[in-house]
């Protein structure tokens, strides 16, 4: 296995005797990586649903299991307005497919939460520090807190927004 601090993945080198990560169990149990729990069967279970792996012992040398770890800036606490981004990270198996997943508070009490997608194809000029941002897909995932991506080939960097809408009652 081979990582680097900072990165949000890690590479499968080697199965059998010589590889110390044989399965994704091992990289679950692993306590140097980022996002160690020390529930080991729920981190597991996690990075194969991160992941979009069935058999956990069916991953390929070469692999990169994405460690469901963000470096991007959220809200913390349970009293935040605002929906908080749990994981985010290329999808296993695609090269440019990002799967997201957020937290929010008040999940009973909302009906549905709408996301925005936006791609930038780098700055607008050579001598410039503008970035335009482009609409790449919106809609709603129903109540489910989770979405995917996959943006154009030209696309340099994503931003995702999500937010949720309260359940409103009928009279």
């Amino acid at each position: 296995m081979s990582y680097n601090p900072g990165d949000n993945f890690v590479t499968i080198d080697a199965w059998g005797g010589s590889g110390k990560h044989q399965c994704i169990w091992h990289i679950a149990a692993d306590k140097s990586l980022p996002g160690y729990t020390g529930n080991v069967s729920a981190r597991n279970a996690e990075l194969m649903r991160i992941n979009n792996i069935t058999n956990d012992r069916a991953v390929a040398t070469g692999t990169k299991i994405y460690l469901g770890t963000s470096t991007a800036t959220t809200t913390s606490g349970n009293n935040s307005n605002q929906a908080v981004i749990k994981h985010i990270g290329i999808q296993s198996g695609t090269d440019r497919t990002i799967y997201v997943e957020w937290d929010w508070h008040r999940h009973s009490e909302t009906e549905k939460y709408e996301f925005e997608w936006y791609y930038s194809t780098g700055k607008t000029a050579a001598n410039s520090d503008h970035v335009e941002w482009f609409l790449g897909d919106d809609g709603d995932s129903g109540t489910r807190k989770y979405t995917t991506y996959s943006p154009p080939e030209n696309a340099k960097r994503v931003l995702f927004k999500v937010r949720p809408v309260a359940k409103t009652e009928e009279g």
